[in-house]
């Protein structure tokens, strides 16, 4: 066996979902989790409409941060039951980035609340979970596109104040004190 076949050889693999099964009771088993999951983000139906708003939504709306700390905390279950369940590291990033997207918006007063409506973060990573489970442990085409996607926004985020912060330097250059 040749050194490099060896190297090869004693990589880590991907833990496969049979050899670390989800617990049956507890904050990390797939019922807590979808519990959680429902209560955030689809308790309530809106009457009227096929939509549904859950905790993270409602809470947010009196009580602003509450909401986005409650769907914080479980999307870290559902992150860490798919790191222990062996998923990809693309989709990892994803269902991150799925997180961070709607924290980010989330803090926005009233585009925030109208955001949480449509974008379900928990939901959307409860269905990655499960893709896991299924045994598709593949990244897709869409987990890179939605990996694109994230880069562009946070390439933005930093792009934007930094623009604004040169412009307003130079307008400050040129038009000097008290002009």
């Amino acid at each position: 066996m040749s050194s490099g076949a060896a190297r090869r050889s004693s990589r880590p693999t991907c833990v496969k979902a049979e050899s670390n099964p989800a617990p049956t009771d507890g904050p990390g088993s797939d019922r807590f989790i979808r519990t959680m999951t429902h209560l955030l983000d689809e308790l309530v139906p809106i009457p009227g409409t096929r939509m549904r708003v859950g905790l993270d939504g409602l809470v947010g709306l009196f009580l602003p941060g509450l909401g986005d700390l409650a769907g914080g905390l479980t999307s870290g279950l559902i992150l860490l039951q798919a790191v222990r369940r062996g998923a990809p590291k693309v989709v990892l990033v994803r269902m991150l980035g799925n997180v961070a997207l709607d924290s980010l918006v989330g803090i926005v007063p009233i585009l925030g609340d109208a955001f949480d409506l449509a974008f379900k973060s928990n939901r959307r990573n409860l269905r990655l979970l499960e893709r896991i489970e299924h045994g598709d442990r593949q990244a897709t085409a869409g987990d890179y596109a939605f990996l694109l996607l994230l880069l562009a926004l946070l390439i933005a985020i930093v792009a934007i104040p930094v623009t604004l912060l040169v412009l307003l330097v130079h307008r400050l250059a040129t038009t000097g004190p008290g002009a």
